[in-house]
């Protein structure tokens, strides 16, 4: 049909273009048809900009906001693990001290932050070695040591003699007064578990040996002999209380 005509000009036409057109009412006897083509990059473009917004703020988010979360909640694991050791250490200190031997105790630690596949490792046994001369003869003991190394940052707390370690600094240090010295010894073997759940800990007292006069103190190196040097250095009396200490994943 033509299109010609005043008549048929006042009127859409019979097949408008509704799919890849739209018509515009005429005005001075000329016909508009727009593409709606126009009208669908507008809206297209729109919407991608809209997306390349969401894109970028969610993008922000997982550099900045989430990592600042991540790391709050490490850093509150990690004090929540100084506090266990440290408790962990009164505990072995009040079990000698107020127990007698075959006394144990146990103690939860946990070991991994909520909701994160970050981890680490727990070892325990046998520290660092001491030897020191008696008017009795020669003593060898070695300290025990609990040992927790967390993944995400290669951070480490340790719990070596009856003291507590942390990042090379110390926490609490070990029973020692100017002339006397307690250290927590241990005859057991070396193991180790992955720490990416809680651990039990279990902890048994043995038995103490008390040493006077001592001379030609030697302490092997590790990372923290130079504090059981000056810890050791003016003791007259070492007192060695014996302890067990193991630790399993508690599913």
């Amino acid at each position: 049909m033509g299109w010609g005509g005043e008549e048929e000009f006042a009127k859409p036409p019979k097949y408008p273009y509704f799919i890849c057109k739209k018509y515009i009412p005429p005005q001075n006897n000329h016909t508009h048809i727009v593409s709606c083509r126009e009208d669908a990059v507008s809206e297209i473009v729109s919407f991608l900009l809209i997306l390349g917004v969401v894109a970028a703020g969610v993008g922000i988010y997982a550099a900045v906001a989430e990592p600042e979360i991540f790391k709050a909640e490490e850093r509150q694991h990690l004090e929540s693990a100084a506090e266990r050791f440290s408790s962990l250490k009164s505990d072995i200190d009040r079990l000698w001290v107020l127990g007698t031997p075959g006394d144990s105790g146990s103690k939860l630690l946990p070991l991994r932050a909520a909701d994160r596949t970050s981890s680490g490792t727990l070892s325990f046994g046998k520290g660092t070695p001491i030897r020191f001369s008696h008017p009795g003869g020669e003593k060898t003991a070695s300290l025990l040591r609990l040992d927790y190394t967390y993944r995400a940052f290669q951070y480490r707390i340790i719990y070596e003699g009856g003291a507590v370690f942390s990042a090379g600094d110390i926490l609490l240090p070990a029973a020692a007064g100017e002339t006397k010295a307690v250290l927590i010894c241990t005859d057991q073997t070396d193991d180790v578990i992955l720490a990416n759940t809680p651990a039990a800990v279990t902890y048994m007292f043995q038995k103490t040996e008390t040493f006077s006069g001592i001379e030609n103190l030697q302490i092997a190196e590790s990372p923290y002999s130079g504090y059981w040097q000056d810890t050791l250095a003016g003791s007259e009396t070492v007192t060695l209380v014996y302890c067990t200490l193991f630790a399993e994943a508690v599913p």
